[in-house]
């Protein structure tokens, strides 16, 4: 219990020392980094749009267009699932916890009614038959986010409402497109696939 407490209270020092520090992210050309802004006093008065940051990596100090920088989240931040959850909700901070959430091979992440899913075909031992038991009956805001998910809000919503429902596919070709879509016919087959006694293949989801 003391030990939860302790990391609680450091917890909340890290939080405060972050928003003390007025971290933001310096968009460029090749993407953004972490930098943070430095408040300007009398004796150095900046024109009117710009802005000094010092950059996390080098402790390189430049002017910038104000344009040019993105409030950035605090660490706690780094794997939300939800990224409508974001204390700042920024591109650069959207991309920054996708990145982080893709290192740790959490490959899916939800964008409000949206789930984005990274290299799909990079993690095949995610979309097993044991897997798809976890999300057997629950509802999407009590699960963690994955297409089995997103399968289950649909089939429960078409069971509550008797109409029919529809998950939409969006990405580049080669991004993982049909294999979601399998994914998510495979769940319904092996999870709903059952009526009146007769059991759907995956086979015959897919002639549907």
């Amino acid at each position: 219990g003391r030990l939860g407490q302790a990391k609680t209270e450091e917890h909340i020092a890290t939080e405060e020392a972050w928003y003390e520090t007025e971290n933001v992210w310096l968009v460029h050309k090749d993407g953004f980094s972490l930098a943070s802004q430095l408040k300007s006093d009398a004796a150095s008065l900046l024109p009117e749009g710009r802005v000094k940051v010092k950059l996390d990596y080098d402790g390189a100090v430049l002017e910038v267009d104000e344009d040019d920088i993105e409030k950035a989240n605090p660490p706690s931040c780094d794997r939300l699932e939800e990224l409508a959850n974001l204390v700042y909700l920024n591109e650069s901070s959207a991309l920054h916890t996708l990145r982080q959430r893709y290192g740790g091979n959490l490959i899916h992440t939800y964008a409000g009614p949206n789930l984005v899913v990274i290299n799909p075909l990079s993690s095949p031992s995610m979309y097993s038959e044991k897997v798809m038991h976890m999300f057997k009956g629950c509802r999407k805001e009590d699960t963690s986010p994955h297409v089995y998910a997103m399968a289950q809000a649909a089939y429960r919503a078409m069971l509550m409402s008797r109409q029919d429902q529809s998950v939409v596919f969006l990405g580049s070709s080669g991004s993982g497109k049909s294999s979601n879509c399998q994914h998510l016919v495979q769940y319904l087959a092996t999870i709903a696939g059952s009526s009146g006694g007769k059991v759907f293949s995956v086979e015959k989801w897919q002639a549907l």
